[in-house]
C-alpha cells in the first residue's frame, strides 16, 4: 500500500534535489576550471608571437585555461579569448572561440613543441557547435609561434655539420651574386654547439630582404622533421628582431639543396606556397684537408687567377706554398696523458695530449704546429683540420703545468684558414686580444685558464692553505650545516679531513686529498682537491678575502665569474661555499680531544702514500709512510690524545706522593 509523503519528508527530499543539483553544477564547473592549456604555454606576461610578411603579426598570452590572441593582417586586426573546455588524452584540447559582436564558436586545438620557445600549432575550423567530431579534421599552421623574450637565451646544437659552397635563387629562380666568382661559403657545427655561419662574401650577395650581414654567425633555436624535411630555425647572435627558417631534405647529412626562409614559415608542400620570400640554395660540400689547398674548383681551370685578386683564394694552384712543409711539434713529455676537465653538475671533458696532437672531447683532434713569431711562454699554434668540409682552423694553446696532476690551459679564438694576416703565424695566432671573451653581451673579458686533472697519475701535494685556516678550523656552509676542518700541515701537508657536526644528511666525514694549491691574485687563493672515496672527484676551494671558501669545480678554479656564482644543483652532501667561523668554543679541538679515532678510520686508510710537489721550489719530496699505530686517524689528534694521557699519568703518580703526611 502506498504511504503519503509527509510535508516534512517532502521538504527533506526538495533539500536533496537541490542539493545535487548544486553538487552538479560544482561538479561541471570544477571540472571547466581545471581544464588547462599545456604548462609550456603559460609565459606570464611574455607573448608567444607568430611572424609574417609585411610586419604582420600574431600575439598571444596563455594563463592556465585561457588564451587570450591579436591577428593583425593586411591592416586589419581581431581580438579574440579562447577558453579550455575539454582536454583528450591525445594532447588535443577543445576551446570556446569569443570575438566581440559574434557568438560564441568552438575550435579544436593541438600544441607541437618544437623546442623551448618554439610551438607550432594545429587547428580545426571554427564551429558554431561543439561536436565530438570537431578534433578530426586538424590543420597545420605553417608559422611557427615564438616566444620572443626568451630568444637570446636558448640556442640547441644543429642537426649537420660540415662545409659547404653554394649558389643561391630567389624564388623566380634568378641567381644572386653571379658577379662573384668566389662562392657562397656555408659552415654548420665545425665546432660541436657553434651554430651556422654562412660568409656571403659581399653585400651585393645578400638579398634585400634577408636581412643578413656578409659574415653572418647563426644559432639554431629548433629543429624538426616533418614529411620528407627537417626544418630548422635559426637567429642572430644578439638580435631578437628577426628569425629565419632553413628547410632541408633528409638525411641531414647528405643535403644537396635547401630552401632559406627570409620570414618564419615552415611550408611543407614541395611545391611552396606560403611565401615569395625565401632562397633556393645548391650545395657542394668540398673538402679541404691540408692548409695549402684552394678555395674553390675554378682555380685549377683559370690561370689568370693567379695575376688578380683572387690570388689569396687559389694558394695551390698558384704554387704559393708546398703540402709537405707543414711541420709538427711535440708536446713536452710531462704533459702527456690523459686529463679531465671537471665541470658542473658532475660533467667531465676528457682531454688527451700525444705527442704531436692533443685531442678535446666535443672539439675534435689538433696538431702542434711549428711557427715563428714572438708570443707568451708556453703558448704552441694548433692547426685542427677536417672531413667534413669545414675550412681548416688555428688557435692558440697556453698550457701550464701547475703541479704534477694538474695542469692549467686555455685555448684562443679560432682563426678560419685562409688567413689574410701577411705577418709571422704565431704572433698573429697568439696575440693577447684571440683570448678576449664575451660572458655575457655586456662585457668582454680575458679568457681565464682552466684546471685540468691528470687521470692516470695521482700525486698528493702541500695543501698550503690560507694562513686564515688553523689545525681545528669552524666552518658553516650556505645550509647553516657546521664543519670542522681539521689539517695539521707539520704531520700530513696534503690531507684534510671535514668532520660534519650537526647534519644529518651530510656524510659524517669527508677525507680530502690536495692536488693543488696555487695563487689567484694577491687576495685569492685556489686549492684543486680529491676526494678520496669517490673516484674522479675533483673540487675547486677558492679562498677569497672575505673569509670565506667557494666550493667550485675545477673549471671554474680560476674564473673570477664564477666565482660570484658558486656552484649549484649539485649533490645534496656537496656545499656551495664555506664560511670561516670564529670558533669561540673550541668545539673542534674539544671534538678531536673527546672523540674516539673510529670517526677517522673510515677511508683514510684509502689515503696512499706518495710524493707530494712544494710549490714554491717545484721539488718532488718523498713522504714518510703513516706508521701502523696512527693507521686510521689523523696525526694530530693522536699525538693531542698521546700528550694528555702523559701528563694524566704523571699526575696519577704525583698527587699521592704529596698528598702523604709527614
Amino acid at each position: 500500500m502506498r504511504v503519503p509523503m509527509t510535508t516534512k519528508a517532502f521538504e527533506v527530499l526538495l533539500w536533496l534535489q537541490t542539493g545535487l543539483v548544486l553538487a552538479v553544477a560544482v561538479v561541471l564547473r570544477v571540472t571547466s576550471a581545471e581544464c588547462k592549456f599545456p604548462s609550456f604555454m603559460h609565459t606570464e606576461q611574455n607573448a608567444w608571437v607568430r611572424g609574417y610578411e609585411k610586419g604582420d603579426r600574431f600575439v598571444a598570452y596563455f594563463q592556465d585555461g585561457i588564451m587570450k590572441a591579436s591577428s593583425c593582417r593586411d591592416r586589419q586586426c581581431t581580438r579574440y579569448e579562447r577558453k579550455c573546455i575539454e582536454e583528450f588524452p591525445n594532447g588535443k584540447y577543445i576551446a570556446s572561440h569569443i570575438e566581440i559582436a559574434h557568438t560564441t564558436s568552438y575550435v579544436c586545438m593541438e600544441f607541437l613543441r618544437r623546442g623551448e620557445i618554439i610551438v607550432q600549432l594545429k587547428q580545426s575550423e571554427i564551429s558554431k557547435t561543439n561536436y565530438p567530431d570537431l578534433c578530426n579534421t586538424l590543420m597545420l599552421d605553417m608559422w611557427p609561434l615564438v616566444l620572443l623574450e626568451k630568444l637570446l637565451e636558448h640556442k640547441v646544437s644543429c642537426p649537420f655539420s660540415g662545409g659547404y659552397n653554394l649558389q643561391m635563387f630567389d624564388s623566380s629562380g634568378s641567381a644572386l651574386c653571379r658577379e662573384e666568382i668566389v662562392p657562397i661559403r656555408l659552415e654548420s657545427e665545425c665546432e660541436s654547439g657553434e651554430g651556422m655561419m654562412i660568409h656571403f662574401r659581399t653585400k651585393a650577395c645578400i638579398h634585400k630582404d634577408l636581412n643578413m650581414e656578409v659574415k653572418q654567425k647563426l644559432y639554431c633555436l629548433a629543429h624538426w622533421n616533418e614529411g620528407p624535411f627537417r626544418f630548422i630555425i635559426l637567429r642572430e647572435k644578439n638580435r631578437r628582431d628577426h628569425i629565419w627558417s632553413l628547410r632541408v631534405k633528409e638525411p641531414v647529412n647528405e643535403i644537396k639543396t635547401a630552401a632559406l626562409f627570409m620570414v618564419p614559415v615552415c611550408d611543407t608542400g614541395e611545391e611552396i606556397t606560403q611565401t615569395k620570400m625565401y632562397l633556393e640554395l645548391k650545395l657542394d660540400k668540398y673538402v679541404v684537408s691540408t692548409t695549402c689547398a684552394d678555395e674553390f674548383k675554378d682555380c685549377a681551370q683559370y690561370v689568370q687567377f693567379c695575376d688578380s685578386g683572387y690570388r689569396q683564394h687559389c694558394s695551390n694552384s698558384c704554387r704559393d706554398c708546398r703540402q709537405d712543409v707543414i711541420k709538427l711539434c711535440p708536446f713536452s713529455e710531462r704533459l702527456r696523458s690523459t686529463w679531465v676537465q671537471s665541470m658542473k653538475k658532475n660533467k667531465q671533458l676528457s682531454i688527451n695530449i700525444t705527442h704531436y696532437q692533443i685531442s678535446i672531447q666535443t672539439l675534435g683532434m689538433f696538431h702542434c704546429l711549428v711557427a715563428k713569431g714572438k708570443s707568451t711562454p708556453d703558448s704552441d699554434v694548433l692547426l685542427q683540420l677536417f672531413q667534413n668540409g669545414c675550412y681548416p682552423r688555428y688557435t692558440c694553446l697556453q698550457i701550464e703545468k701547475t703541479a704534477p696532476s694538474v695542469i692549467r690551459y686555455r685555448l684562443g679564438r679560432s682563426i678560419e684558414w685562409p688567413l689574410a694576416h701577411p705577418g709571422e703565424l704565431k704572433t698573429y695566432i697568439c696575440s693577447e686580444n684571440h683570448f678576449d671573451y664575451s660572458p655575457d653581451v655586456q662585457a668582454v673579458q680575458r679568457k681565464p685558464m682552466t684546471v685540468l686533472v691528470n687521470l692516470k697519475k695521482t700525486h698528493f701535494v702541500n695543501c698550503n692553505l690560507h694562513p686564515v685556516i688553523s689545525r681545528y678550523t669552524l666552518l658553516r656552509d650556505d645550509n647553516f650545516c657546521e664543519y670542522c676542518l681539521m689539517h695539521d700541515p707539520s704531520l700530513s701537508s696534503d690531507r684534510i679531513v671535514l668532520y660534519s657536526l650537526n647534519c644529518s644528511t651530510k656524510p659524517r666525514h669527508i677525507n680530502l686529498a690536495c692536488l693543488a694549491s696555487f695563487d689567484i691574485n694577491a687576495q685569492t687563493k685556489a686549492v684543486v682537491l680529491k676526494a678520496v672515496h669517490r673516484k674522479h672527484n675533483f673540487v675547486c676551494w677558492v679562498f677569497t678575502s672575505r673569509n670565506k671558501i667557494l666550493v667550485l669545480p675545477p673549471s671554474d678554479c680560476t674564473n673570477t665569474t664564477a666565482h660570484e656564482q658558486p656552484i649549484i644543483g649539485g649533490r645534496e652532501d656537496e656545499a656551495s661555499e664555506f664560511s670561516i667561523m670564529k670558533d669561540v668554543s673550541r668545539t673542534c679541538e674539544e671534538l678531536c680531544l673527546t672523540s674516539t679515532p673510529s670517526y677517522l678510520t673510515a677511508n683514510t686508510t684509502l689515503l696512499p702514500s706518495s710524493s707530494y710537489w712544494d710549490n714554491s721550489s717545484g721539488v718532488y719530496r718523498p713522504q714518510a709512510e703513516t706508521s701502523a699505530n696512527s693507521k686510521g686517524t689523523l696525526p694530530e689528534c693522536n699525538r693531542k690524545n698521546t700528550y694528555v694521557i702523559t701528563v694524566m699519568s704523571v699526575l696519577f703518580f704525583l698527587i699521592p706522593l704529596v698528598c702523604v703526611p709527614a
